[in-house]
Formats: structure tokens, C-alpha cells, sequence
């Protein structure tokens, strides 16, 4: 008896439990089956200015008015495409638009409230140190020198009375190397040039001017010479 007591409570909650389930799910779907399907005089008329591609057969035939819910005609509704405006447009994009970007221009430019001063004068670079020409140390005016084409020795100085092997070499370190540069020689080239071999006067006492214009008039090399003195007995 124990058994069949214990197998009739337990059919007995299980029919009731089933009866349970049975009833929420049938509260559950009248419910949504009043929600889907409102009564005929609910009628909401779809907007006849832009009617829907996607929407059923039913509502074009229709002439564009069935028993949609509002939630469903809203999803069925095509979306107004948004148009730019003019001042959106106008405004630039990407990373420059929010963060203005600094000129480079302006690198180095002193900053007021974060905004490069522009009026502020930048100080000129230092200009170049100009090298200042030493002072000649000779007096008179230095001659112009000459250089000699390839191939050209020039005339012997050495002809010429008062000039050895030393101050030919000197006078060739100065640019004289013929003897129409001496003829041409100024009372100041002379000064320079006899200080410049470190023995001034010398070149007016010997003539050197003198002895290369007798050369260039055709006057011998010998005859600038004085004949060599004969010994006394």
C-alpha cells in the first residue's frame, strides 16, 4: 500500500507540473499573438511618399495601408540619407582638425598663451668676420708682377749692374722677370722694391732703371759694366 501511495503523489506532481508549464506557455503565446495581431480597427497607414522596397505584397496591394505594428512599419520605413552640411564640409579632417598643427615657419619663434609671437624680431645671424688686410710694411707701392708663359726663362737680371744670383731669385719671388718690368719701374716701385731687398738708396745708386732701358735701346750687356780694374804694380 506504501508503494502505490508514493506512485500516485508522485503521477500527481508530475500532472502538475505539466499542467503548469502548459498554461504559462499558453499565457505566453495569447499574449503575443495579441501584440503581433492587434484588432482590424488598429490599422496603421504606411507613408505613401516613400514607400519600401522590402515591404510584403500585401501592403502594395493594399494601396499602401495594412495592419503592421508601429514597431514593424518602423523597421520597414527606409532611412533618410544624412546629408552633410555645408559647415561639415568645410571643416577639415583627420588628426589636423582637432590639434592644430605648429607652422615650422614659425620654429623658434618666441610663444604668447601658446600662439608663436610673429611680430617679434629674431636676431640677425653674426656676420662673417671680413679679414682685415695687414698694412705694408715697405714704403712706396709694390710693382706688378708678371708670369712668365711655359717654356719662358725670362731675361738674365744678372746683366744688369748691382743684381747677383740671390736677388734675381728675390725679384723672381716678386714677379719680375723681364727687363721692360724694371724699365717701367716708378721713383715709388723703386722705394718699395729697395726696401723690400732690405738696402734702399742702392737701386737709385746703381740705376737699375736706367741699365734696363740702355738694354731695351739696344745698348750691349758689356758696356753696363765698368772694364775690370788692372792691379797696381
Amino acid at each position: 500500500m506504501t508503494a502505490f501511495h508514493l506512485q500516485t503523489l508522485a503521477l500527481l506532481v508530475l500532472a502538475y507540473g505539466c499542467g503548469l508549464l502548459a498554461g504559462v506557455w499558453a499565457w505566453r503565446r495569447g499574449r503575443h499573438r495579441t501584440a503581433v495581431y492587434p484588432p482590424a480597427s488598429a490599422t496603421v497607414t504606411a507613408p505613401a511618399s516613400a514607400p519600401s522596397a522590402t515591404a510584403p505584397s500585401a501592403v502594395a496591394q493594399a494601396g499602401g495601408s495594412s495592419p503592421v505594428v508601429p514597431a514593424l512599419a518602423a523597421a520597414l520605413a527606409p532611412v533618410p540619407p544624412v546629408v552633410p552640411s555645408a559647415a561639415a564640409e568645410a571643416a577639415p579632417s583627420g588628426p589636423s582638425a582637432a590639434t592644430p598643427q605648429p607652422d615650422t615657419a614659425q620654429a623658434g619663434l618666441p610663444l604668447h598663451n601658446g600662439v608663436a609671437v610673429l611680430d617679434a624680431a629674431v636676431p640677425p645671424a653674426a656676420p662673417a668676420a671680413i679679414p682685415v688686410p695687414r698694412p705694408d710694411p715697405h714704403p712706396g707701392a709694390r710693382p706688378p708682377a708678371q708670369v712668365p708663359p711655359p717654356g719662358d726663362r725670362g731675361d738674365d737680371l744678372k746683366v744688369l749692374k748691382g743684381i747677383g744670383p740671390q736677388n734675381e731669385q728675390r725679384l723672381h719671388a716678386l714677379g719680375i722677370h723681364y727687363f721692360r718690368q724694371i724699365a717701367e719701374w716708378t721713383p715709388a716701385e723703386v722705394e718699395w722694391v729697395g726696401n723690400y731687398l732690405a738696402f734702399p738708396g742702392r737701386i737709385e745708386r746703381e740705376d737699375w732703371v736706367g741699365q734696363a732701358r740702355a738694354l731695351l735701346s739696344g745698348t750691349p750687356p758689356a758696356a753696363l759694366r765698368p772694364p775690370p780694374r788692372k792691379p797696381s804694380r
